[in-house]
């Protein structure tokens, strides 16, 4: 299944199903096109796991389907989450200060990485605990990541920022959250975040060795070997 969304025909099928529910019939008529060929697309979107359909109420005749967005679908359009994380990091900053402001994003960070070790990043081999990572990173934070990997040297350059609002202001707030999770996910680090801002790339976050220590086993041990770094909060 993915996440990412289709363009062409299907894109225009996603986007007449996001606001209701209708037959193959309905949005043929809507885009002009044959309810066979929509059919033939809807039944692709429904493998991608972006559409599902349920029996429509008919009287006689060939039964009807209503089709809509499955929740991948859903979630696989475009949200500017990252517009209210600006907001709350604004107010924290107003508040507390920047210092306390980055020790509460690493305790995020260590909080997400805790919940991907238990979920899917638990390879102990340090090349398939990288891969295992990167692809949490990207179905998770649907980011566009270029990935350099050198024998001494990781370097993940973002084109796509997962929190682009919060970047562009506040860049050492994005660099404290995306490092903290790096380092715990992959082995590899410190990580050090590198603005970049020059219209394509967003970021970089290099890393220059491997870490020896096997991979932790949830979040409370993750936050023991963050404190262990020095980068947990007080």
């Amino acid at each position: 299944m993915t996440e990412r969304l289709p363009e062409g025909t299907k894109r225009s099928l996603l986007d007449l199903l996001v606001r209701e529910e209708q037959t193959a019939e309905n949005l043929a008529g809507r885009l002009d096109v044959s309810a066979t060929a929509v059919r033939q697309h809807l039944a692709t979107l429904a493998g991608l796991g972006l559409v599902e359909r349920r029996k429509a109420e008919t009287r006689g005749g060939r039964p009807a389907f209503l089709y809509r967005l499955s929740e991948l679908g859903r979630r696989a359009y475009p949200k500017r989450h990252d517009l209210l994380a600006k907001q709350l990091i604004d107010t924290l900053i107003a508040r507390e200060g920047v210092d306390w402001t980055l020790e509460v994003v690493r305790e995020a960070a260590r909080a997400v990485a805790g919940e991907a070790v238990e979920r899917a990043v638990e390879a102990r081999d340090p090349e398939a605990r990288w891969r295992a990572a990167m692809e949490w990173l990207e179905e998770e934070l649907s980011w566009e990541a270029q990935l350099e990997e050198l024998p001494e040297e990781r370097r993940v350059i973002l084109h796509q920022c997962p929190f682009r609002a919060v970047s562009l202001e506040h860049p050492e707030v994005c660099g404290a959250f995306l490092a903290t999770l790096l380092e715990l996910l992959t082995g590899y680090g410190p990580f050090v975040h590198e603005p970049v801002g020059d219209g394509v790339r967003c970021c970089a976050l290099v890393a220059q060795r491997p870490r020896v220590e096997p991979p932790a086993k949830g979040a409370a041990q993750l936050q023991d070997r963050a404190r262990a770094t020095g980068s947990s909060a007080p």
